[in-house]
């Protein structure tokens, strides 16, 4: 098997992965609701990633995303969305009732998935299809917030009791993190975003299966994030 197709295969295993956890998390979480309520939760779910998946496809097999030249990049239209459908669940009463019945723990814990991320990426690079900068061997160094995640939990949530600044301080840092592996891969395209001049130019993440990583898992490192931030503001308020 080359390098490509492990990687390639990589993503939509470890997308999989996490689109598996996270319906089992809404499952053991819409527990307490109205059988309605919940049953609404689960197909709103599994309804929005299907379509969503099948856009992403449709995107990047087609080509339409991987035009460089125009100004703005169709790319945007892969970032975009996943920002404003955080901003709607944030605001979302269901949302809220769904995360107070989510451990902090389970949030944290998925985190880890962010070193398979950064592993595929290192093959990626390892196969000259990426260029270094976004690699840990380079200027990536998100696989930190997932080597930390297991860590977070045992030092910082304990029972009840839980580290509270250790926590939102790390969740903080995350975001950083995935902010400057972000903005490298976009510095890092053939557009006029261009910074990093080295070839390869990034541009295996407008193709199919890959899109999974900016339009998937870039989205839900974020997610979860926001999502534990706005557990501990609600433990605070308590």
């Amino acid at each position: 098997m080359d390098l490509k197709l492990m990687a390639e295969l990589g993503f939509i295993l470890v997308s999989l992965v996490c689109i598996i956890i996270l319906y089992a998390g809404i499952i053991r979480a819409s527990g307490k609701m109205d059988k309605a309520k919940r049953k609404k939760v689960k197909s709103r779910f599994l309804i929005g990633i299907f379509l969503w998946i099948s856009f992403l496809a449709i995107v990047s097999i087609s080509g339409f995303i991987g035009d460089f030249n125009k100004i703005p990049p169709p790319f945007i239209i892969v970032i975009i969305p996943p920002l404003i459908v955080l901003v709607i669940l944030l605001r979302s009463s269901i949302m809220k009732e769904l995360l107070a019945n989510i451990s902090q723990k389970s949030i944290v814990y998925l985190q880890t998935f962010r070193i398979a991320v950064e592993i595929l990426l290192w093959i990626l690079f390892l196969d000259e299809i990426i260029p270094i900068q976004m690699t840990f061997e380079g200027r990536n160094f998100d696989i930190l917030a997932g080597i930390s995640a297991p860590l977070m939990v045992i030092f910082c949530i304990s029972g009840n009791k839980m580290k509270r600044s250790a926590l939102m301080i790390w969740n903080i840092l995350g975001l950083l993190l995935l902010g400057n592996i972000v903005a490298i891969a976009i510095m890092s395209t053939p557009s006029v975003l261009r910074v990093f001049m080295n070839d390869p130019a990034n541009t295996i993440v407008t193709q199919w299966p890959v899109v999974l990583l900016p339009g998937i898992l870039v989205p839900l490192a974020y997610y979860l994030h926001f999502f534990s931030i706005s557990k501990l503001k609600a433990a605070n308020t308590k």
